[in-house]
């Protein structure tokens, strides 16, 4: 018998216990007592070390329940709470860029232990994203749609800021 805590109260964690039934019993009664939550903390920052504030945290149970919550950094770039005990998947999607809506940081992801960990925190590094907003043109000064292009540094690898306006757009 398994009991979990509603999808809303991760205050709780999960309590399985394992009973045999003899032939022709009519009533068997299992105590489960649900056990506490297990507090984590997840940090997001950006490449150069900066808290990445507002990026939502999408957090996916990899065992039943399988529950799923959204959650969101706050002005420290991490977000801190209770969790039923089990092995997450957190995927971290960047704020918009209200000004001018481009996508400045790539999405991250990150495995986020409670079982066998005795801290309960994951810190993810965003890098810069990849996705660019302008023109390219073949050398016969035809327009290609739907190019995706990736500007990175030869030397460091990391990706190159498009900067609107610069030479080439």
């Amino acid at each position: 018998a398994t009991a979990f805590p509603r999808h809303g109260d991760p205050s709780f964690g999960t309590a399985t216990r394992d009973f045999e039934v003899a032939v022709g019993t009519d009533l068997v009664e299992v105590d489960l007592t649900l056990p506490g939550s297990t507090i984590a903390r997840i940090e997001v920052k950006q490449n150069n070390g900066n808290p990445m504030v507002g990026a939502n945290l999408e957090l996916h149970m990899t065992a039943p329940p399988f529950y799923s919550y959204r959650e969101t950094t706050d002005e420290n770039g991490a977000w801190f709470g209770q969790l039923i005990p089990d092995i997450y998947e957190v995927e971290v999607l960047p704020p918009e860029q209200i000004e001018g809506g481009e996508q400045r940081f790539a999405r991250g992801h990150g495995e986020l232990d409670l079982l066998t960990t005795d801290t309960g925190l994951l810190t993810i590094t965003l890098r810069r994203s990849d996705l660019v907003d302008g023109f390219l043109y073949t050398i016969g000064q035809s327009g290609v749609r739907g190019a995706h292009v990736l500007l990175t540094d030869p030397e460091s690898g990391e990706i190159i800021p498009w900067k609107k306006g610069a030479e080439g757009e």
